[in-house]
């Protein structure tokens, strides 16, 4: 029988993640060193969705919750071709042992989750311009940091990245004294009054010590440890590059903190799997939130500041939140979250715009979620807001009418969105915060659609009056319109179906008044169809070429812009219905 090792699949050296095809080195041991000799014979990581493979002798396994993992040894992939870096650049007489302790440092503690952060602090500048000069581009230097950030977010993938951030975790690992740090020390967390990565502990006996500790982490592991004298009031100041955990000292008393080489890494009891991880290292009180789904003790939350967006893409496959992103001056479009995702994952993703323009705010947010047999089921949100110019929007899997209840998050302008984030499943957990609070709750509409599909299907609602621009988007496979954004005279916006911003073409009509469909491929026992669409400004005749795979049935249907229309759809089809006055 295979011997199990829970495996992190995840390069150890460079943080980005295996994929299909790629060659790597598994290295496998205990808490505190590597096997030795270790089996250097390189793999390839498979495709398919297994979590699991065999590796000489051993099962290699990154399954969700496997009970059998609890038990085994740590595995840790690392590419082939990192590893090779590794052997040249480093060649200290215990490089091994270093590179395993910090491998293995990479997840704060037994069980935790991948840091999820923007890879840039793993690129010093002064790297950067090391390798600049040498390939000849010098003049990188004169450029002036924000330029050299979208540069690196505009081609993350590249090789030049995943070379530097490689060197750079290679190049730290002596630490600031070889030969410092390298015996092993267990210390209790709540002992420890302050430490930083790099650098030996401020130990202090346990009463004498302030009540809270403060947990930094990024994308190598926890690099700070800090102690408060009470919790942190609230400020909106959130980071990409690093996650916190604020804690009071006496719930981590059986919390073991493991010093080896200067890193540092957390031992938990088997009834403390975690903390609470936020993107804001003074996060609002858990009690000053209101959330959907169940909060557990452990769990990853992000952010969004909703007085700073222009707009946010909620990615669902099959009726379930895989992200949420923030529209903002410095990223405008989803892609970059889209790219995130794995291939299989993209081929079922719908993109669920909602527009915020200048002079538009969401003043009041909440989730409709299924309900049955006195259970709420949060993980197929609809989500439903106010704004000041758009009025009501409802957007997402709708519930049949009489099996939903309705979950207002904020009443009153809210400042922040919260999820939870996890690696591989969909967030199962949405919540609201505004320093002002207001105990009113206001009801949302529930005017329910005139029809139902019979699938799993998104919703979106758009009133036709009052609009001064539409612009349809192609979903590059079928060429024809997935997703529309409406522009109304009040400098409102409204959209409907698949707007995928920054990836399809976009068509504009400026002042239109009519609006024309029709079906070219109807979906069989279905009430969806792919449409195509156009519209005018003119309410006279007018013409239309049929497309070559539309049925005789499939005519056009020609509207004057009155009323509303419902827009059911999915990943590519959908459904139209015009509701005249």
């Amino acid at each position: 029988m295979a011997v199990h090792a829970c495996f992190r699949a995840q390069c150890g050296i460079c943080g980005r993640a295996l994929v299909a095809g790629d060659r790597f080195i598994p290295l496998i041991g205990g808490e505190l060193s590597p096997e030795s000799p270790p089996c250097l014979k390189g793999a390839k990581f498979p495709r398919g969705n297994e979590g699991a493979f065999n590796y000489h002798g051993r099962t290699l396994c990154w399954r969700q919750k496997c009970q059998q993992c609890k038990h085994g040894s740590r595995a840790v992939g690392v590419h082939s071709d990192c590893f090779v870096l590794f052997q040249r650049e480093c060649g200290l007489e215990d490089a091994l042992d270093r590179l395993w302790v910090a491998v293995l440092s990479r997840s704060p503690w037994y069980f935790s989750l991948n840091a999820r952060v923007n890879g840039r602090a793993d690129c010093p500048l002064e790297l950067i311009y090391e390798k600049a000069d040498k390939f000849g581009l010098s003049a990188w230097r004169l450029l002036p940091r924000e330029l050299t950030d979208m540069i690196q977010d505009s081609s993350e993938s590249a090789l030049f990245w995943l070379y530097l951030s490689a060197l750079s975790f290679i190049r730290d690992l002596p630490g600031e004294d070889s030969s410092d740090g390298s015996s092993h020390v267990s210390v209790p967390l709540n002992n420890i009054l302050a430490w930083t990565r790099g650098s030996a502990p401020i130990i202090t006996p346990e009463e004498e010590g302030p009540p809270i500790v403060r947990l930094t982490s990024d994308c190598r592991g926890l690099r700070q440890i800090e102690r408060l004298d009470s919790m942190p009031h609230y400020q909106d100041w959130r980071s990409d590059t690093m996650e916190f955990a604020i804690q009071d000292v006496s719930l981590v008393k059986r919390v073991t903190a493991e010093f080896k080489y200067n890193i540092l890494r957390l031992e938990t009891p088997n009834i403390n799997h975690g903390f609470h991880i936020w993107d804001m290292p003074n996060p609002p009180l858990l009690e000053d939130c209101k959330f959907c789904g169940h909060v557990g003790n452990s769990m990853r939350f992000s952010t969004i500041d909703l007085h700073a967006v222009t707009g946010l893409t909620f990615f669902f496959s099959h009726s379930k939140v895989y992200a949420v992103h923030p529209h903002t001056p410095s990223s405008p479009d989803a892609t970059k979250t889209f790219k995130r995702f794995s291939r299989q994952r993209r081929a079922s993703l719908a993109w669920v715009y909602l527009p915020l323009p200048r002079g538009d705010e969401i003043i009041s947010f909440g989730i409709r979620v299924k309900a049955a047999e006195g259970r709420t089921v949060s993980q197929m949100p609809c989500f439903m807001f106010r704004t000041k110019l758009a009025g009501e929007v409802i957007l997402g899997p709708l519930p049949a009418r009489y099996t939903h209840q309705d979950v207002v998050l904020e009443p009153s302008s809210p400042k922040l969105l919260i999820h939870n984030n996890t690696n591989f499943g969909p967030i199962t957990v949405f919540g609201a915060f505004t320093p002002e609070k207001d105990d009113s709750v206001p009801s949302f509409l529930n005017t329910p659609p005139s029809n139902f599909p019979t699938g799993p299907a998104l919703f979106s609602s758009v009133s036709l009056e009052s609009v001064t621009c539409i612009e349809t988007f192609h979903g590059k496979k079928t060429g024809t319109v997935a997703g529309i954004l409406f522009h109304y005279e009040n400098g409102a916006q409204r959209a409907a179906g698949n707007c995928r911003i920054g990836l399809d073409k976009v068509q504009t009509y400026i002042n239109p008044t009519r609006l024309c469909w029709h079906s070219i491929l109807k979906l069989p026992n279905s009430m969806y169809a792919i449409y195509e669409l156009v519209s005018g400004n003119s309410s006279t005749y007018h013409l239309h070429k049929t497309h070559p795979t539309a049925t005789r049935t499939d005519t056009w249907v020609c509207t004057d812009l009155v009323g509303t229309m419902e827009f059911w759809f999915s990943q590519e089809e959908s459904s139209i219905l015009i509701h005249h006055p």
